[in-house]
């Protein structure tokens, strides 16, 4: 009763909190200022559609950010003397009228005269700027749909011979309050103590806009790039209105100009400043050109286009009907609160206005609406190969920033065709994951025993699943940015998924589960050169003499000298046997632990993106170095144990094989991932791959320890002893008289090596093993204790490692009950049963 009644006062108190009334300025807009605002917003989108539909002559028009012209700036005019001028004034492209500066404008129409002449400037205007006229490039048609994504540099223009005044955009009156609540608190204390500066004291009802809010730091400002130059990426978004039936003006009307949402994104050299900015703009297809324009609650630069293609004429009009036709597809009426907000808060960005020019083709018109209709609706039409993207040159002006950026040749693809080479990587990608799949079931049923199981190393299989379980996430992450290829990267991810938590960690398990009674071996006993037991007895002895000095009446203490001749041996130390490993506790355990690390690393993954690109780099080789080091812990389990061989080297040769290409190609090609190329770090990641591989080889020719000496390494039972003429007759029965001598002159007899030819138990055929003649030498006191080949002493070590000796003893093995086998035969048997064929003795793991 006490802990439901415990649970009702949380709940009571958790919805008192839930429902509690916030700070009257942190709920405003409130239900009554809502509509208010929503009636002059839509007031104002009324007047901004009409001045659509004004002459060029008339100038903008009531448009919010378009009060005042470049001049009116520099005279330090507000906008609060709107209308400025007459209204029986012709507007023209001239900084006294319009808000783009002289010189601007003319390297705007220089721009858009780059392959023919479009634009005629006024020529009674003050220009310090000289006209440019280009040559055409191509001979074929400019492109008619420019959707997709295209790459370049930009710099910033120093303005060495002319100066910019910023203007002073200001925002409507009607918005003040909003305007102020979308922002912190420190810079509203700060406007009330501006208040004079910024905005007006709302008492004048024909003051319709206010100043433009006071910023704390203008380096803070989307759009405020400070650095000197850096890298553009343009995503271009073209309809086509001549084949939308929503659009009711006349072709001729439209003239070969279409509508389109342009976004750009600038970054410095290492990444570390970022801006992305969104603009609409219009294509005229007959030019190439194009002109955008951002959009805010200051500046709605949209229904400026119009007067933005720089002169009167063709252009013109098709804009000014596109644009209208565009804006009347949403009612007004259907315009939510919401759209307010967004507008506000791009308020305190920096506006900007572009022009650029797209390069021509060798097409024709005809040529280009064939592969158009055959990208849009794909039902194999033959048609020609389809012309990149690329914009020759550009600029973008910020008039409230005073920043003049210029663009330089940028290229890119079709989106269409952009995903086309996205979907074929996807479908390689897929491709090289089902043959790991593949591989790995092969490598699965050839370690289907204990014995081969134990000799793997569970954490080259923990790195390898790590890496196809990382690229799982990957993939499903990409669906939520790639919608139109969401199928590829599902069953792409499914593929990865299922090569991690399905085959993977199945096969982590049972190498877990082989391996989860050994007892472990330290590099501190490794070091010390003794054997396992020698380690755990001395623990014991330790243990026992601990345990007599703190009073434990069970323990005795071994006295560290005595008196009597008799030695007392100590009892092995009783290992406690666990039983059997539950294989689905381990599994669950083992399960939980990689989607934690999934989990972890998806995180570490999402902060990493937004990191800077040198950051990112070292944290792509770190990661990419350690995925690729998975056959190090074998190399390391093969040093402890003894162990010859591992993994097949079908699995060791084709895993590292699928696993480097798309290393490889994502480092070393341009690939729509749009990744930097590194071929050091390709070469790096190759020739490590290659070291390991080569010590996984030299560890099965040479054996496993052949890099280190004996007295770093515990003891382990040699299979592959040097056995000399004095083993004969001490264990091995062999008859002296059917030795072979190989023929090899020399001048000392003793130093020869002979043969001895056997029988194999296993397979019946002849086995010949080579005896070392120098048994006599070795009897006569040389070397002590060299009667036996199976305890080697330090001459014999030598001679084991001969180059020529290291070969020839790998054709045999030695049991420790003195019985010779092939080499291949006995391991053969061994995966199987570790005991010996002819007498069922147990045998040690090789």
């Amino acid at each position: 009763m006490d802990s439901q009644l415990r649970f009702f006062f949380f709940m009571l108190l958790f919805l008192w909190i839930m429902s509690s009334n916030p700070n009257p300025e942190e709920k405003y807009p409130s239900y009554i200022d809502k509509p208010e605002i929503l009636k002059h917003y839509k007031e104002s989108m009324n007047i901004s559609r009409n001045a659509l539909l004004s002459d060029y002559n008339e100038g903008y028009g009531n448009i919010s950010g378009f009060h005042l012209s470049y001049q009116d700036a520099v005279d330090n005019k507000t906008s609060k003397l709107y209308p400025i001028y007459e209204l029986n004034h012709h507007f023209i492209e001239d900084e006294k009228y319009s808000i783009l500066p002289n010189f601007i404008s003319r390297q705007a129409a220089n721009i858009w005269n780059s392959e023919d002449h479009i634009v005629d400037l006024p020529s009674n205007r003050n220009d310090s700027e000289e006209a440019h006229d280009g040559v055409k490039y191509n001979t074929g048609a400019y492109p008619l749909n420019i959707t997709g994504f295209l790459k370049g540099n930009f710099k910033k223009s120093k303005l060495e011979n002319h100066s910019l005044a910023p203007i002073n955009i200001t925002i409507p009156h009607y918005l003040r309050k909003l305007y102020e609540y979308r922002f912190s608190e420190s810079q509203r204390k700060r406007n009330e103590q501006n208040n004079n500066d910024g905005f007006d004291d709302g008492n004048d009802d024909d003051s319709f806009y206010t100043a433009e809010y006071p910023f704390d730091d203008e380096v803070t400002r989307v759009g405020n790039f400070t650095e000197d130059n850096g890298s553009i990426r343009i995503s271009i978004f073209n309809a086509n209105p001549i084949e939308d039936e929503s659009t009711n003006v006349s072709k001729h009307k439209i003239n070969g100009t279409t509508p389109l949402s342009f976004s750009i994104k600038l970054n410095n050299a290492a990444e570390t400043d970022e801006h992305r900015l969104s603009f609409s703009g219009v294509y005229h297809q007959k030019t190439g050109n194009l002109v955008v324009a951002s959009n805010s609650a200051k500046f709605n630069g949209f229904y400026a286009l119009p007067h933005l293609q720089l002169q009167d004429g063709a252009d013109y009009e098709a804009a000014k009907w596109i644009l209208f036709n565009e804006a009347n597809k949403t009612d007004i009426d259907d315009i939510k609160f919401q759209e307010i907000e967004s507008l506000v808060d791009s308020s305190n960005e920096c506006e900007y206005i572009g022009y650029f020019h797209m390069e021509s083709t060798n097409l024709t018109r005809e040529e280009l609406q064939k592969i158009d209709y055959e990208l849009i609706n794909p039902v194999g039409r033959p048609h020609k190969n389809v012309p990149d993207l690329k914009l020759t040159k550009g600029l973008l002006y910020s008039p409230n920033c005073a920043i003049l950026l210029e663009v330089g040749e940028s290229v890119g693809l079709r989106d269409q065709i952009y995903e086309d080479g996205l979907r074929n990587v996807i479908l390689v990608g897929s491709i090289v994951i089902f043959l790991q799949i593949l591989v790995l079931i092969r490598q699965m049923s050839h370690t289907n025993t204990p014995s081969t199981l134990s000799k793997l190393s569970f954490w080259t299989i923990a790195i390898i699943n790590m890496a196809d379980g990382s690229l799982s996430v990957v993939s499903l992450l990409c669906t939520m940015f790639f919608s139109d290829l969401y199928i590829q990267f599902v069953v792409c991810a499914f593929l990865a998924f299922s090569c991690s938590a399905i085959y993977e960690m199945k096969y982590g398990i049972q190498i877990y589960c082989t391996q989860i009674n050994e007892r472990t071996t330290s590099w501190r006993t490794m070091l010390q050169g003794i054997t396992l037991d020698d380690a755990a007895t001395a623990n014991n002895n330790e243990t026992i003499n601990n345990g007599a000095e703190i009073g434990n009446p069970e323990a005795t203490a071994v006295p560290a000298d005595t008196n009597n001749n008799t030695n007392t041996p100590v009892p092995p130390p009783q290992t406690q046997f666990t039983g059997p490993a539950d294989e689905q506790s381990i599994g669950a355990e083992l399960y939980t632990r990689h989607f934690f690390s999934m989990l972890v690393f998806l995180f570490v993954l999402l902060n990493v993106i937004t990191w800077p690109k040198r950051g990112r780099q070292i944290f792509e080789y770190i990661i990419l170095t350690i995925f690729n080091s998975y056959w190090i812990p074998q190399i390391y389990r093969n040093t402890l144990r003894g162990s010859r061989s591992s993994f097949t080297w079908e699995f060791v040769l084709c895993t590292s094989f699928l696993r480097l290409i798309p290393i490889i190609y994502i480092e070393s090609f341009a690939n729509p991932f749009e990744h930097h190329t590194d071929m050091k770090f390709v070469l790096f990641l190759v020739i490590w791959l290659l070291l390991q591989i080569g010590l996984l080889f030299a560890q099965e020719i040479l054996g496993p320890r052949f890099f280190l000496q004996d007295k770093y390494l515990p003891k382990v039972y040699d299979y592959h002893p040097v056995i000399t003429k004095g083993d004969l007759e001490s264990g091995f029965n062999f008859d002296r008289e059917e030795l072979i001598s190989d023929g090899s002159s020399s001048s000392n007899e003793d130093s020869r090596t002979l043969t001895y030819v056997t029988d194999c138990a296993i397979c019946m055929q002849k086995l010949s093993v080579p005896i070392l003649n120098n048994s006599d030498n070795l009897d006569n006191g040389n070397l002590e204790n060299s009667s036996s080949s199976l305890l080697p002493n330090s001459t014999k070590t030598a001679i084991s490692k001969n180059a020529s000796n290291l070969i020839a003893r790998r054709k045999y093995m030695v049991t420790p009950c003195n019985h010779i086998f092939h080499t291949e035969c006995l391991e053969q048997w061994m995966v199987y049963k570790l005991q010996c064929p002819v007498c069922r003795n147990s045998l040690p793991p090789c």
